[in-house]
C-alpha cells in the first residue's frame, strides 16, 4: 500500500514540477563607509544596501495552457546588519503582486515598480550600484524609494525591440477616489547595442491616506514616500509629476549613457521643481574588473522662498568579480552643492556645501 502511495506522489509531484516552478533568490550586500561630514562631523559606518538592494525573494510560474501563464512575485527587502525589515517594516516590501501573462503581454496586480523605474531605471547609474550615486533626494524616483500599492499595470509583450506600460492605483479610499492614487506610462526599446527608455508618473494627494497609492512618511507601515520639496519648504504635496528618459549604447566593452528627468511638486504654499542630468559611463577592463562612472548635475527651483539649489556629483564604483554571484567592491561619491547643504542619498546631509563617501563593500547573490 505504502509503495502504491509513495509512487502516486511521485507522479504528482513529476506533474506539478512539469507545469509550474518557484523560485527562491536574493541580494545581500555589506560593506563598512567614510563620510566627510554628516551633519558637521565625519563618521565611519557599517552599512547595507548599497551596490544593490537587499532582498530575498520568490517568484512562480504556472503553465495554464494556450501560451497562458498565472505569475507571482513576493520580494522582502531586509539590512543584514540588524536583521530588521525596510520598506516601512512591510513584510513584501520591495515588491508583491499576482498576474496573468501571454503572447500579448503581461498584467499584473499588487505593490509594484511604476513604468519609469521599469524603463529609465537600467539606464542610469542604478544598473551599477544602486545608492549614493542617485539623484538628491531621489527627487526623480530613480532609486524606488517608493513603491507604488494597490497598482494595475499592463507590459505589452516586445516587437521588433519595443514595448509600452501602463499602469493605474488606487487610492482605496471610500469618497475619495482620486486621492493618494497614481497613474504612469512608459516605453522603452532596446534593439542591438542601443536601449531607450522613457515614462511619466503622477500622483496625485500622496500620501494622504496610508491605504492609497504610496506610502505617507514616518515610522511604520507607510515610511517610504518622502517630498525632496519639503527639504527646502513645508507643505502638503498636492500632486507630483515625474517625467524622464535615457539612452544607453554597448560596446563590446562597456556602456555609456544619458539619463534626463524632471520633477514637479504642486504644493499647497508654491510649485518645486527639479531637472537632473546624468551622464553615465562602464569599462571592463578584465572580465573580472569593471570601472563605472558617472557625473549628475540637479537644478532646482524653489519659488516660494527664491531659492534655487545646485548639486554637482561624481560617482565611481570598481568591482572585482571573484565569481559570477560574488564581488567585492570600492565605491566613492563626492558632492558639491550650490545654494544649500551638501547631501548625498542615503547619507545624512552636511552641514556645509561639500560631501564625500568612500566605501569597501563585498556582495552575494543567490
Amino acid at each position: 500500500m505504502k509503495s502504491y502511495l509513495f509512487l502516486f506522489l511521485a507522479v504528482l509531484a513529476a506533474d506539478v514540477h512539469a507545469q509550474s516552478s518557484i523560485t527562491l533568490y536574493g541580494v545581500i550586500d555589506d560593506g563598512i563607509n567614510y563620510v566627510t561630514n554628516e551633519n558637521g562631523h565625519s563618521a565611519w559606518q557599517m552599512a547595507s544596501t548599497v551596490m544593490q538592494g537587499e532582498r530575498i525573494g520568490f517568484r512562480g510560474v504556472e503553465d495554464l495552457g494556450g501560451g497562458v501563464k498565472a505569475i507571482f512575485t513576493l520580494e522582502d527587502g531586509f539590512d543584514v546588519n540588524s536583521g530588521g525589515l525596510l520598506q516601512g517594516k512591510r513584510l513584501f516590501g520591495r515588491q508583491a503582486f499576482v498576474g496573468l501573462s501571454s503572447d500579448v503581454g503581461t498584467i499584473t496586480l499588487g505593490r509594484q515598480y511604476d513604468p519609469t523605474v521599469d524603463y529609465v531605471q537600467p539606464l542610469s547609474n542604478n544598473a551599477f550600484y544602486a545608492s549614493y550615486g542617485g539623484h538628491p533626494g531621489d527627487n526623480d524616483n530613480l532609486q524606488d524609494n517608493f513603491r507604488i500599492n494597490n497598482a494595475v499595470k499592463f507590459k505589452s509583450a516586445t516587437y521588433h525591440g519595443a514595448s509600452f506600460e501602463a499602469m493605474y492605483a488606487f487610492s482605496n479610499a471610500a469618497g475619495a477616489f482620486s486621492g493618494n492614487s497614481a497613474w504612469s506610462l512608459g516605453t522603452g526599446y532596446s534593439q542591438g547595442p542601443i536601449s531607450a527608455g522613457a515614462g511619466i508618473l503622477k500622483l496625485n494627494h500622496p500620501a494622504s491616506n496610508t491605504s492609497g497609492a504610496v506610502g505617507s512618511s514616518g515610522e511604520g507601515i507607510g515610511s517610504d514616500y518622502v517630498s525632496f520639496a519639503n527639504t527646502f519648504v513645508a507643505g502638503t504635496v498636492n500632486d507630483e509629476i515625474i517625467a524622464d528618459g535615457g539612452i544607453n549604447y554597448l560596446f563590446s566593452k562597456g556602456s555609456v549613457g544619458v539619463v534626463i528627468s524632471h520633477v514637479l511638486y504642486d504644493l499647497s504654499v508654491s510649485r518645486v521643481t527639479f531637472n537632473n542630468y546624468e551622464l553615465n559611463a562602464s569599462y571592463f577592463f578584465t572580465p573580472a574588473l569593471r570601472l563605472a562612472g558617472s557625473y549628475t548635475f540637479t537644478d532646482g527651483r524653489v519659488p516660494v522662498i527664491h531659492e534655487s539649489p545646485k548639486y554637482h556629483q561624481l560617482s565611481f564604483a570598481l568591482d572585482y568579480f571573484l565569481s559570477k554571484r560574488t564581488d567585492v567592491y570600492v565605491m566613492l561619491a563626492a558632492q558639491k552643492a550650490i545654494g544649500t547643504f551638501a547631501d548625498i542619498i542615503d547619507i545624512a546631509p552636511s552641514n556645509s556645501d561639500k560631501q564625500l563617501v568612500a566605501r569597501l563593500g563585498m556582495r552575494v547573490k543567490f
